[in-house]
């Protein structure tokens, strides 16, 4: 040991990355910014996993966990820090795309101590696939999806994110189930299918017509529904047995994303009663037959949505999760303020109304006017209070009274002695907030009204 001249030089200890600085101060401002009373867990920074920094667990206030997920922690650009964005890695994608956890992706704006956030659903990544040339693709974040420190709305968004993933997971096995057996009674139907003979070009453009709507209400409209009725599905086509001015016999099925051919088909005459069979047994795909009226012909827009009403009933009925779907939640939303409109004092048929105003009304608001408004045992600390019988109520100013009084005890610091959870039997309530927490979750600040409301004599 004592020849030091034997040893040769060994230079300098392993430097840390020239990065480094930048991602612990991006790792210090992100859990200096985060409420430690709802988010759980610790950021890495400089490991060895490059897809994830670390799992998060959301709590409630009584710090049970809610549920986990992913989280990517990147220094945002000085030259982005007014259009928040990230150049986003091919592995990356597919990381988040086979992951069971949701995942965050999350950017620091280290110079004003402030953070971006975007959950990587199956809409964003498959909209950055369709954008991807080359290895990386640049994903933008909403600037509403802001943590400063003092907003605490990331918390409910985030909350609504882990749940939403979590009751997908748990549906998992029946729908693929449900997906499998629907492949088996596809090939089957393939068997009794031809190429159109008979059909006269003025009805294979009516009919034409009629699957652009369909398809375009699954596709655009009801997305969500498409995902769990037909996945993989890249049209919905038709097999017709008649098609006559006054009679109208066919049945519709999935093609898949695989498969080139042509989305009008003819039934040979002998599978109608097979055809028959498969449908009222198996219940997967789509059966009409008409006698009197050919409603392809004369109505094909809105008899385009009378029979994808079928397949949003089948998904509503049979699978216990809500449905992220943006038009969904929109129709919900609006259809449960039409309905108390009067109560919650909010004007009549708007085009918009304000999220935050709505979740302030029916969980802060109106608990407290019900409390205050109601004889109460002295043993009552909670309770349930059914709000149906304010339905479709005629406009008095008794209402904007009762809500204004209630708002103003709250703007005095009143503490209501009783916790009460307003509860509908026609509206589920927690799925009004569920889905005002998913649309703020997308950046939307106010719930846009799909369609124009259609008069009504009174």
């Amino acid at each position: 040991m004592g020849n030091d001249e034997n040893y040769f030089e060994l230079g300098s200890p392993t430097p840390y990355p020239r990065s480094s600085p930048a991602e612990i101060k991006s790792r210090n401002i992100f859990h200096y910014l985060i409420d430690p009373k709802y988010i759980k867990g610790d950021v890495r920074t400089m490991d060895k996993h490059p897809n994830s920094d670390g799992i998060l667990e959301i709590t409630n206030d009584q710090g049970v966990g809610i549920g986990k997920f992913e989280i990517q922690l990147k220094t945002l650009s000085a030259a982005d820090i007014n259009n928040p964005k990230h150049q986003c890695q091919r592995g990356f994608l597919a990381f988040c795309h086979d992951s069971t956890l949701a995942v965050l992706l999350v950017v620091v704006d280290n110079k004003n101590n402030k953070a971006y956030w975007r959950y990587m659903d199956s809409e964003t990544i498959a909209e950055a696939a369709n954008r991807l040339t080359g290895e990386s693709v640049s994903i933008r974040i909403p600037s509403e999806n802001c943590i400063d420190g003092t907003n605490l709305n990331y918390v409910s968004q985030w909350t609504s994110v882990v749940i939403g993933r979590k009751k997908r997971l748990e549906e998992h096995d029946v729908i693929t189930k449900r997906n499998r057996d629907l492949e088996e009674q596809v090939t089957t139907l393939q068997e009794a299918l031809q190429p159109v003979t008979t059909l006269s070009g003025e009805d294979l453009r009516e009919i034409h017509q009629f699957l652009d709507n369909y398809n375009f209400i699954l596709d655009k409209e009801f997305k969500a529904v498409k995902d769990v009725r037909y996945p993989s599905c890249w049209k919905i086509a038709i097999g017709i047995f008649k098609y006559q001015a006054n009679q109208l016999t066919y049945i519709l099925y999935p093609v898949d994303y695989t498969k080139n051919e042509p989305l009008i088909k003819e039934l040979k005459a002998n599978n109608k009663t097979r055809l028959e069979k498969m449908f009222w047994e198996w219940n997967a795909l789509i059966f009409a037959a008409g006698e009197e009226e050919n409603y392809i012909k004369k109505i094909p827009l809105k008899y385009a949505y009378s029979m994808v009403r079928g397949d949003i009933l089948k998904v509503v009925g049979n699978y216990n999760f809500p449905v992220d779907d943006e038009f969904l939640a929109r129709e919900f939303l609006c259809g449960f303020i039409d309905k108390f409109y009067v109560y919650l004092n909010l004007s009549k048929d708007e085009d918009r109304y304000s999220i935050a105003h709505l979740k302030e009304l029916l969980f802060t608001v109106l608990p407290v006017l019900i409390e205050t408004n109601m004889n109460w045992a002295d043993h009552v600390r909670e309770a349930d209070y059914n709000i149906d019988q304010y339905m479709d109520r005629r406009e008095e100013k008794y209402y904007s009274k009762r809500i204004s009084e209630a708002s103003q005890k709250i703007k005095d610091g009143y503490i209501p002695r009783i916790k009460v959870n307003p509860t509908s039997q026609t509206f589920n309530i927690e799925l009004i907030k569920y889905y005002c927490n998913y649309l703020e979750s997308k950046g939307y600040d106010s719930i846009v009204r799909c369609y124009v409301p259609m008069p009504l004599n009174q």
